[in-house]
């Protein structure tokens, strides 16, 4: 057990230890003179306590002796009162110390939130482990608890790793990740899609007894089903389904069981498992990976508000802050988080707007090297024909789109555009259409400044194209209410915090081209092109065949000009500000996309910070 762990003197030692402290102030009171009653009551077992008649009868008792009682007393109650409010003692040497900003702390594997160290939204696997992994750098799958082999008309197959242990030393087993990923499909929401698309899960024979294939048999083995269940194993996390069951029947547990199983014993296969979890705070513990300087606990104090937490850090109680800090401390080294890409949806029942000219000049106002800047100074930039994914996408596109190739009837003027609307532009500059200038287009958005400040900006730019957007901020019921209900001409969107899969991606593909939900198109039957490419983006497996049909993808909306990117703004950002840990500059000089400490790029994160170098 790690020496940081303390826990309470028992009752009696503190008792024993009390009583033979007494005694020697009492021997003492008497040979010097002074005599006085020592009250019993006043003699507490949860800390030494010295009657203030004992002190205060003697008149000769040393200033000395009287200083080193008053340290003693202080000194061993605090160090009781500490172990009991505590019960982790950090040493700055090995321990990390981090905080939230906007996530929560949350154990719970079943719930779909923003969290830390569990998140099933954004694929945190510090503690839980996911079958496979969408890398959203490498753009293919990668491995996690198991390497996936082969796709068939029998299945997936999949290679189980060979140190896949619980962090309690117990083998992982077939019937815990058949369970695993059945209650993922009934209980966590962002799994619920491919409920009973896996059938059954079986062993397959091997020569090689190290090595352990396993198949998931398919109800219907088609490409959507396919890409759905890889989407399933990149958000199931596998957990110890015989410890959290309990002796219940796993068929019918119900979720309020394991919700609070899972809070109380928290076993997961990740490089870190939880030492420590009481109301002051989380405690976890390195299991794989480098030890040699550096980090093995991380801790996580559950300050009360984030007024508290950022106080915390301002006074170096805090190493790492994650979230968005507004006034940052100029000792403040500052990191940006994962790039989420944000844009403009247009509203297709809108009889103006579905008029391809008038889109077109909402497609000439996209200057993402302005909105961008505008969105976050810190993001990396992006460019104008930028849909869907991360920077490692568009980075990987940039040579095979560097010529985009728009509708046969995009126009690059906007004059050109008047005349084939049978329009002109008024002395003010906007667009007229038989004689009358063109309706205002209503742009909502939520109201944060930075959002207001890129809206701002991309309406002036349309403005300049004949076209005034009024721009209005909701605030967040509003906004997800009207948007819900499309009641809207433009509306600013911005990508889930959330893991990104083909799968994913080809719905957020979908939903910028008003093409419907991907889990209700037919395979055989798409109704058009574009349904057929979110299929194709759906079902790549490999980086070849995902930036192809992404390319296409790309393409595609182009043409169509249905959505208007804006830039990148950044979640989860990364503050440090520690007299002991250092050196993650270099992750954030190689990763673009995995910048999320909260989510897919913990792990990584965290391995590559190092103790600072001494002067």
């Amino acid at each position: 057990m790690p020496e940081n762990i303390k826990y309470f003197a028992n009752k009696t030692l503190s008792r024993v230890l009390s009583k033979h402290i007494l005694c020697f102030i009492l021997c003492l009171l008497l040979v010097l003179g002074g005599c006085s009653e020592v009250a019993d009551s006043e003699v507490e077992s949860s800390a030494i306590t010295v009657s203030q008649s004992s002190l205060q009868g003697s008149d000769k008792l040393s200033g000395l002796t009287r200083k080193n009682i008053q340290e003693t007393e202080r000194s061993q109650s605090t160090t009781i009162e500490e172990t009991n409010s505590v019960g982790f003692l950090p040493n700055h040497s090995t321990t990390i110390s981090l905080q939230l900003l906007e996530d929560e702390i949350n154990l719970d594997p079943f719930v779909v939130k923003n969290g830390f160290p569990v998140d099933s939204a954004s694929g945190s696997d510090l503690v839980y482990e996911t079958l496979i992994k969408w890398d959203p750098e490498k753009l293919t799958y990668v491995p996690g608890l198991a390497e996936l082999v082969n796709i068939s008309t029998n299945g997936i197959e999949l290679r189980l790793r060979q140190d896949a242990k619980w962090h309690d030393g117990r083998a992982v087993t077939l019937d815990q990740i058949e369970m695993s990923l059945y209650w993922m499909c009934k209980f966590n929401q962002s799994c619920n899609k491919a409920e009973g698309l896996i059938t059954k899960a079986v062993t397959l024979a091997s020569d090689d007894v190290e090595q352990q294939n396993i198949l998931l048999a398919l109800a219907e083995p088609d490409e959507h089903d396919v890409a759905l269940a890889l989407d399933l194993l990149c958000r199931a996390p596998i957990v110890p389904t015989t410890d959290w069951s309990e002796g219940e029947d796993p068929l019918t547990i119900s979720r309020e069981k394991l919700r609070d199983a899972a809070n109380r014993n928290p076993l997961g296969t990740g490089r870190w498992k939880v030492l420590l979890d009481d109301d002051f705070q989380l405690v976890l513990e390195k299991q794989s990976g480098e030890f040699i300087n550096k980090p093995q606990f991380l801790m996580l104090r559950k300050y009360k508000n984030t007024t508290m937490r950022e106080r915390a850090f301002n006074n170096n109680e805090i190493d790492i802050l994650v979230g968005t800090l507004s006034d940052k401390d100029k000792q403040v080294v500052y990191y940006p988080g994962r790039p989420m890409l944000a844009g403009i949806v247009v509203n297709k029942d809108n009889s103006l707007l579905q008029n391809p000219y008038i889109r077109n000049l909402l497609q000439l106002a996209v200057n993402t090297a302005k909105t961008g800047k505008v969105l976050d100074n810190k993001a990396p930039a992006t460019i104008f024909w930028h849909y869907f994914g991360g920077a490692t996408l568009v980075n990987s596109l940039r040579a095979s789109l560097s010529n985009p190739q728009y509708s046969t009837m995009y126009q690059q003027n906007k004059n050109e555009i008047a005349v084939l609307l049978e329009g002109d532009f008024s002395a003010d500059g906007l667009l007229r259409l038989k004689g009358k200038k063109v309706a205002d287009l209503n742009l909502i958005f939520p109201e944060e400044p930075n959002i207001e400040a890129a809206c701002q900006s991309y309406a002036q730019l349309a403005r300049q194209q004949g076209l005034r957007l009024n721009l209005i901020a909701l605030n967040e019921d509003e906004y997800t209410e009207r948007l819900n209900k499309g009641e809207y001409d433009l509306c600013y969107v911005c990508a889930a915090d959330r893991l990104d899969t083909p799968y994913s991606l080809a719905q957020e593909f979908l939903s910028h081209i008003g093409g419907g939900e991907i889990e209700n198109l037919s395979p055989e039957k798409p109704d058009n092109e574009g349904q057929t490419l979110a299929l194709d983006l759906a079902a790549s497996i490999n980086t070849d065949q995902f930036t192809k049909a992404a390319r296409a993808c790309f393409q595609y909306s182009l043409t169509k000009m249905y959505y208007y990117p804006l830039g990148y703004g950044t979640i989860n950002n990364v503050y440090l500000k520690s007299d002991y840990w250092d050196n993650i500059f270099d992750y954030w000089t190689l990763s673009l996309d995995n910048r999320d400490l909260t989510g897919i790029g913990a792990s990584d994160i965290l391995d590559s910070i190092s103790t600072k170098a001494k002067d």
